[in-house]
């Protein structure tokens, strides 16, 4: 009997600790972010690269992908907003860009 009450005070001790690490490391869990992602044109052609800086100073990278068959002087009808998430970057996203 006592060395099932010291395996449990063990297994109880090892799933503390790992809740321990778990909640210590949670930040680098859930955010993957990768490096600054190649140039927009190297990966997407005739895509650019845009800055938007926001209220507080951010600075938030894009890339603009321009309609593949716009009509002369025409207005594009639509715009799509894709977003990386927390993991990758927008790089990952280019085969999705270009599909659309």
């Amino acid at each position: 009997m006592t060395q099932i009450l010291r395996f449990v005070a063990y297994a109880c001790a090892a799933y503390l600790v790992l809740l321990a690490a778990v909640w210590w490391f949670q930040r680098r869990l859930v955010y993957f972010p990768m490096g600054t992602p190649p140039p927009a044109a190297r990966v997407l052609p005739g895509a650019q690269e845009l800055t938007f800086e926001t209220q507080d100073g951010l600075q938030l990278g894009a890339w603009f992908v321009p309609p593949a068959q716009a009509a002369p002087g025409a207005a594009p009808k639509a715009a799509i907003v894709v977003c990386n998430g927390n993991a990758g970057s927008r790089a990952d996203r280019a085969l999705l860009a270009a599909a659309l």
